[in-house]
């Protein structure tokens, strides 16, 4: 996972890697030491202090790219921020019913299986992501992506009540 990781960023322009804030768990998990191997391995890249949330912190960024299929990249999608993920087909399973979806999203840049072609897209696109990302195609893309796996509604409550009634 972490080699991934370095991969990608390796494969970065100086330029890019430079503007670059990583953001990893806020925890040491595993005592993998996430927050020190990166500034050994790449001193001139920021780690965000997390003094910013989430949401906050990608509006302040031109792009935000994701090395997990978690809630971090459904949430980056439902905030419509410029978004990439990339992650190892071999720790990231795909439903057999997600997987057009996601067919979907490598199809249109949005997702890379290889940290190499990701910085590749990252590079491609850095100088003007917004004109990429609100492009009739990717939004229709993540629409779609976003309506099926990160649904979200100003009633949700009432469509989490229905469906629950469902199995009362």
């Amino acid at each position: 996972y972490l080699k991934y990781q370095y991969v990608f960023i390796q494969s970065l322009p100086l330029r890019i890697r430079q503007l670059m804030i990583i953001r990893p768990y806020l925890r040491n998990i595993y005592g993998w030491q996430q927050w020190q191997r990166f500034k050994d391995l790449f001193p001139n890249v920021k780690i965000d202090d997390y003094s910013k949330s989430f949401y906050e912190r990608s509006e302040m960024c031109r792009l935000v790219v994701c090395s997990d299929n978690q809630s971090t990249f459904l949430e980056s999608m439902v905030f419509n921020v410029p978004t990439l993920l990339f992650i190892d087909p071999a720790q990231w399973e795909i439903r057999a019913d997600a997987t057009p979806y996601y067919q979907e999203l490598e199809r249109v840049g949005i997702l890379s299986w290889e940290p190499k072609k990701a910085a590749l897209k990252v590079t491609e696109i850095y100088d003007d992501t917004t004109a990429w990302w609100f492009s009739n195609e990717i939004q229709s893309v993540r629409k779609e992506f976003v309506n099926r796996f990160a649904f979200g509604s100003d009633n949700w409550l009432r469509i989490w009540v229905k469906e629950l009634k469902k199995y009362v």
